[in-house]
């Protein structure tokens, strides 16, 4: 008994790893296959990339002979700045959205210089809550230098937009000189001016 015990586990330790090795190679293969799907996926996601880019080139360039052709060129012209300017506001808030995470730190690290800087970008485009952030933003000087004339801008352009945001612009004009509100009010309408 004691000669066939050790028989016993050598053929089980054996058997044990020929399974093992076969579950191995059994593995192997599923990475193989898993890498070459892996692959063939890469491989349509660039097909799809060009053939999007080429349908891309083609519309503008049917585009433009359909245009011609038609004569309807204002038209034509008014739609596309139509899906532009849509374009334009949804990037603004995007931008407006990145940087309310910057400034709350949730989603993002608490960065206020970031949220800053995205709220301008957001600003320039025309999203009142951006205006609005970045009014409140210089007059309260956090991530930026405090500076009432530049506060009033923004918070005026957010009122325009929605008169909520005339609060903050009538509280910045409390800290105003005449001087700095007719600057401020110089600004307002240069910005607005630029961008109609």
């Amino acid at each position: 008994m004691t000669k066939i015990f050790p028989l016993i586990v050598f053929v089980f330790t054996v058997s044990v790893f020929m399974s093992c090795n076969k579950t191995s190679d059994e593995s192997e293969k599923a990475l193989v296959k898993d890498d070459s799907l892996l692959k063939e996926a890469q491989s349509l996601l660039k097909e799809s990339e060009v053939l999007l880019e080429n349908a891309k080139k083609a519309e503008k360039s049917e585009f433009g002979e359909a245009k011609k052709e038609s004569g309807a060129s204002e038209e034509c012209d008014e739609d596309k700045k139509g899906h532009e300017e849509e374009d334009n506001q949804e990037e603004a808030k995007a931008q407006f959205y990145l940087g309310m995470k910057h400034a709350n730190g949730k989603g993002a690290a608490q960065n206020l210089g970031e949220a800053v800087k995205c709220f301008e970008k957001s600003a320039e485009r025309g999203y009142g809550e951006a205006q609005h952030s970045l009014g409140l933003m210089y007059f309260q000087g956090k991530g930026i230098n405090q500076d009432y004339i530049k506060a009033h801008k923004w918070a005026s352009l957010a009122a325009v937009q929605n008169k909520k945001h005339a609060q903050l612009r009538d509280l910045i004009e409390t800290k105003l000189t005449k001087e700095d509100l007719i600057e401020a009010k110089a600004l307002v309408s240069d910005f607005i001016s630029q961008n109609k």
